[in-house]
């Protein structure tokens, strides 16, 4: 991998971190037990053209957590980075909008659920 997009994740995964630690101490404390049973990975290149991020698994439910059921976030470097054009508040804004999407849908919300709470 190009040690540009190796500098680029680790920024993001910083960013991922700073907001994960954020909600950790400013939401309830079931809130933040959920959100850190998911792992969020960064990843430099998408599957498909303009894809930000995958959710990938089942969504949260009182059946996935009986089960056990595993979830996986990644989000994809790439195109927040081109999204951003280098800015860096534009890339932590397109990284923590993109990384509370994908924490939607690990809550079960659909894209309609999350353009309604401006996160589509």
């Amino acid at each position: 991998m190009h040690q540009h997009h190796e500098g680029v994740i680790e920024h993001i995964q910083r960013i991922v971190d700073a907001h994960l630690a954020l909600i950790k101490e400013k939401a309830s404390p079931e809130f933040a037990r959920i959100v850190a049973q998911v792992p969020i990975r960064v990843l430099w290149d998408s599957p498909q053209h303009n894809l930000y991020g995958d959710f990938f698994g089942v969504p949260l439910d009182d059946a996935a957590l009986a089960s056990g059921a595993a979830a996986d976030i990644v989000l994809y470097a790439s195109t927040i980075w081109e999204e951003a054009k280098g800015d860096a508040a534009e890339l932590q804004h397109m990284t923590i909008k993109t990384l509370m999407h994908e924490l939607g849908h690990y809550l079960g919300l659909d894209h309609e659920e999350l353009g309604h709470r401006g996160l589509a």
